[in-house]
């Protein structure tokens, strides 16, 4: 899906961006605030980072690949400005007959997991639809190096796809020193207090929120 992230939500381009390019079938994430990231702190000037698609997600890959850059560097540009661009002034190409136009809904089903063990363990009773909101972060409990079962093997599973190292033993559904070691790197690379114990704020985060 797109995205669109902001230092603050006063921003209409952005919203605007990201109703462009989900127009092209793109599931609209929509606007995110981020104070932790240094771009959009430190910038004077206003700014703005737009995630077009999630690489790691294949049905954006292969929208990508039939919808083109071009087509999306117009839907930036046209959000941007307010303005529509013809023919002449910018070739735009037409979406392929064979894509839908409408949001291609994620593939990846870790959130309804997530959603249906906190439901199975009794920490919540909410709708399992693999979208990340309220409910779901409300319904998430708190881990620490001891804690085991699905849901700790939940949070070791996206922890892996983000890239952090949990060892020989994976995602094990026991949350040890390995675990312990990539939630404590996650928090610091997202600006949180880096205590190892998986609470809200960094829930929060693990659900992009």
């Amino acid at each position: 899906g797109v995205e669109t992230l902001v230092y603050a939500d006063n921003k209409p381009e952005a919203h605007s961006i990201s109703k462009n390019i989900s127009e092209l079938g793109f599931y609209n994430r929509g606007v995110k605030v981020r104070t932790d990231l240094y771009i959009l702190k430190n910038t004077k000037a206003k700014a703005l980072l737009v995630e077009c698609f999630f690489i790691s997600n294949k049905n954006d890959c292969d929208l990508y690949n039939k919808v083109g850059a071009k087509a999306i560097a117009i839907a930036i540009a046209e959000g941007l400005t307010g303005q529509t661009y013809k023919s002449n002034e910018i070739e735009k190409p037409t979406v392929n007959e064979t894509i839908e136009a409408k949001p291609v809904q994620p593939t990846d089903d870790w959130v309804a997991r997530l959603q249906a063990e906190c439901n199975k363990q009794g920490y919540s009773n909410q709708v399992v639809d693999n979208i990340a909101g309220k409910n779901t972060l409300a319904g998430c409990p708190t881990l620490k190096k001891g804690s085991k079962g699905n849901i700790t093997k939940l949070l070791q599973e996206k922890l892996i796809s983000l890239g952090y190292d949990l060892g020989k033993h994976g995602a094990d559904g026991d949350f040890g020193t390995a675990t312990y070691n990539a939630v404590v790197k996650f928090q610091k690379d997202n600006g949180l207090t880096p205590d190892g114990i998986v609470g809200q704020n960094t829930w929060r985060k693990l659900l992009n929120l």
